[in-house]
């Protein structure tokens, strides 16, 4: 049996190789641009020239660190004179040049372009910062030509197996007016202040439940007076929230409590396969209760639901409908109910 440690300044922990280090370094974060650093790597343009613009920040790559701490410009190709096409700027990691560098993906014209596809195998890894409209015949590139398609480093718990404990992440504080898309998969929550626009409120507590882009759920709980408490929800649902809705607003101790976990359900093929989950402390009667995949991959999973909810717990369900048994797949929940 073989016994591997580093890294150490000596011995036989001190020659790490590149893929020690990358075998290691992927437990740390997914791959993605590093959130509330310089300026998280957006792309912009105004209208310069055949040209784009990338601001500073930092990356996560495959185990790989990389930064950029000056504004790069990107020249774009000539434009085609009869279609438009589609470009993308990208982060390259090439593992046979070891190189991370920012580049422009050149899409091609067409009537209907579409993306160029990135390239992500054991030579190359490609990750887009944003897409590039390129006009047929534009000899410029304006700010309206960007769509920003960045996705942001975040733990990877499906190389944690721990079972036991809720995965939620603090974030940066965030406007209200961001969409849901920009939040990361599964709970997170950040304090807002007056710094911030749009919530209920200049003083409280966001908690987003995200289970993909089209299904987001977000709470706002104040707590800018140690007498009071108030409590409000909205949803996402693909382009747009909807409007807040007030759950309450009673003297403290009678107001909502808020509680999450992940489970592991194992379901035969075509059946459905379900947990029973103990809340940490009992709710003063049944609460809201949502589940949902972890992660965004809704591949061969139906609907996914809790029942029998009483004030110490509840079953979490759902259906396989894969054509083999499945085990161990990890699913968060939270409940939302009277403290």
């Amino acid at each position: 049996m073989t016994q591997t440690y580093f890294p150490f300044d000596s011995g036989s922990g001190a020659n790490v190789t590149e893929v020690q280090w990358q075998e290691m370094a992927q437990y740390w974060l997914n791959t993605g641009v590093i959130r509330s650093v310089l300026n998280e790597l957006e792309v912009y343009a105004d209208s310069t020239g055949m040209q784009v613009k990338v601001k500073t920040g930092e990356a996560w790559i495959k185990g790989h660190f990389f930064k950029s701490d000056e504004e790069e410009a990107l020249a774009i190709g000539t434009a085609d004179a009869s279609n438009p096409r589609i470009d993308r700027v990208i982060i390259r990691l090439d593992w046979t040049a070891n190189t991370i560098q920012l580049a422009i993906l050149q899409g091609a014209a067409a009537t209907s372009p579409v993306a160029p596809a990135l390239t992500q195998n054991t030579s190359r890894w490609e990750i887009s910062l944003s897409q590039v409209n390129v006009g047929a015949g534009v000899t410029t590139i304006a700010a309206e030509d960007i769509i920003m398609e960045r996705d942001f480093t975040e733990i990877d718990y499906s190389k944690h197996k721990n079972d036991d404990k809720a995965h939620t992440r603090h974030i940066a504080a965030k406007n209200a007016s961001e969409s849901g898309s920009d939040y990361t998969s599964g709970t997170s929550l950040f304090v807002v202040s007056s710094t911030e626009t749009g919530w209920p409120n200049s003083a409280g507590t966001v908690v987003t439940h995200k289970l993909s882009n089209l299904r987001v759920t977000q709470w706002f709980f104040y707590n800018g007076n140690g007498n009071a408490t108030r409590a409000w929800v909205r949803h996402w649902y693909d382009t747009s929230w909807t409007p807040w809705e007030q759950l309450h607003g009673k003297a403290l101790g009678e107001g909502l409590r808020v509680t999450s976990g992940k489970v592991s359900i194992s379901a035969a093929a075509g059946s459905n396969g379900s947990a029973t989950i103990t809340f940490a402390k009992a709710f003063s009667q049944a609460p809201n209760v949502t589940a949902s995949l972890q992660g965004t991959d809704l591949t061969n999973y139906g609907k996914v639901g809790a029942h029998d909810i009483t004030t110490t717990g509840a079953t979490i369900t759902f259906k396989n409908d894969n054509t083999v048994d499945v085990t161990s797949i990890p699913f968060n929940w939270i409940a939302v109910g009277q403290g």
